[in-house]
């Protein structure tokens, strides 16, 4: 036990003995002598059982610790998919979210599953990947082997509408989103709208809005802290956690400065997209209004360009989330 809780162990359980076992306890009648001997035994059985709630609760605490989940963001991308797993799971997070551009990140997801095959290890909270709506066909296609790849695997298909073609119509969108949510439904395959700044989707109140729109109950949405600060919507997180919470699936957070930079992307991303231990804004406060809306959902932290070393960031996010969540 900590050496302050055996301190004061012992010093109570000599105390008793003292006060019990002094010559004149001895001495008295043996009525006296058998309640000074009970108070004796039963405080050494009270302390017992206190030393052994000190001994086991740091234990308990441990093994019951609300995951927090990593993107594969901030080089870890440069790492090997098989090392990546290992170094994420050493650290203590539960596991990945995966990022999957193109065709060399599409041949890592087999290697990344079979990594997390084990149902006592890591595993991957959910893949995303963006429609570009430049090429409408290879969006499908990369969206199609995804799916295949995933059926079946309790693994989430989040899914970014993106914008770098100009003038994508709500039309456009909706049509994909609702090819999508059909394809993932027929191969078990979660499906969630992903919002993101500068895309056609911005935030999460804009996803259910679409969401409701295409009438597909199955589809959820992802809300994260980073996007909804770039919606403008740090003021009002509150608000939008009780409009959105329902549709809700899971939840990012990073570290974040008071207020966003606009300049430009690269202040925004500096602004919005620090480690857990950095940034004045209160992403544990926004963590506590959605559990107390009952939004105790799955929690990845986004690395995006983090330019620290893993090695260092990492071990410093888990150890703000753990302080933050009660561990």
């Amino acid at each position: 036990m900590p050496g302050g809780t055996a301190f004061v162990y012992s010093l109570h359980v000599d105390l008793i003995y003292r006060i019990c076992c002094t010559p004149s306890t001895v001495r008295a009648s043996p009525p006296a002598r058998e309640r000074a001997l009970a108070i004796f035994v039963w405080t050494r059985l009270l302390n017992v059982a206190l030393a052994a709630a000190v001994l086991l609760a740091p234990v308990a605490a441990s093994g019951a610790g609300r995951p927090l989940y990593v993107y594969d963001f901030g080089g870890l991308e440069k790492i090997p998919p098989a090392q990546r797993v290992d170094l994420v799971a050493g650290l203590g997070y539960a596991g990945l979210v995966l990022s999957i551009e193109d065709q060399a990140s599409l041949k890592n997801l087999p290697i990344h599953l079979a990594r997390c095959a084990d149902p006592a290890g890591p595993r991957i909270l959910a893949v995303f990947l963006r429609y570009d709506f430049i090429d409408v066909a290879k969006d499908v296609a990369l969206r199609e082997a995804v799916v295949r790849q995933i059926a079946g695997r309790n693994i989430a298909l989040w899914l970014i509408l993106g914008n770098r073609r100009p003038g994508i119509t709500a039309e456009e969108a909706e049509t994909a989103l609702t090819a999508a949510a059909r394809d993932a439904a027929e191969h078990q395959v979660p499906l969630a709208l992903y919002p993101h700044s500068r895309c056609f989707v911005t935030s999460a109140e804009e996803a259910v809005a679409m969401v409701t729109r295409i009438d597909r109950p199955e589809v959820s949405v992802v809300l994260h802290l980073c996007h909804e600060l770039r919606a403008r919507n740090g003021a009002r997180l509150a608000e939008v956690v009780r409009n959105v919470g329902a549709r809700v699936s899971a939840i990012s957070i990073s570290g974040a400065a008071a207020e966003v930079d606009f300049t430009n992307a690269r202040t925004m991303d500096r602004t919005t997209l620090l480690p857990l231990d950095e940034g004045a804004f209160d992403w544990p406060g926004f963590i506590a209004t959605a559990d107390a809306a009952g939004l105790r959902v799955p929690v990845a932290f986004i690395n995006f360009k983090i330019p620290a070393p893993v090695s260092d960031y990492l071990p410093r996010s888990l150890a703000a989330w753990r302080r933050a969540t009660g561990q």
